[in-house]
């Protein structure tokens, strides 16, 4: 049996400005879910996004499934976060 191969589109190097934008073109082109990565910058550096842009996505776009990388200390108040 043949398996299914999903994409899963990375927003961690996204330009914040055209954010909306460009998720709105991965949409178009088919994408399901995007992989999103949460950096407390006390694990590792903060290179993402925060959770208030995490939220407006779920809610923009609630036909996506969000795939969270959690990179953090404190796992718990990262779960409440998300």
């Amino acid at each position: 049996m043949a398996q299914k191969t999903e994409l899963t589109a990375s927003i961690l190097a996204a330009n914040p400005l055209c954010l909306q934008r460009d998720i709105e073109q991965l949409v178009q082109i088919g994408i399901k879910s995007l992989h999103v990565d949460v950096m407390d910058h006390h694990c590792v550096d903060n290179l993402a996004i925060n959770f208030d842009t995490i939220t407006e996505i779920a809610a923009t776009f609630p036909q996506l499934h969000l795939d969270i990388h959690l990179m953090v200390n404190n796992i718990d108040a990262a779960i409440e976060r998300v």
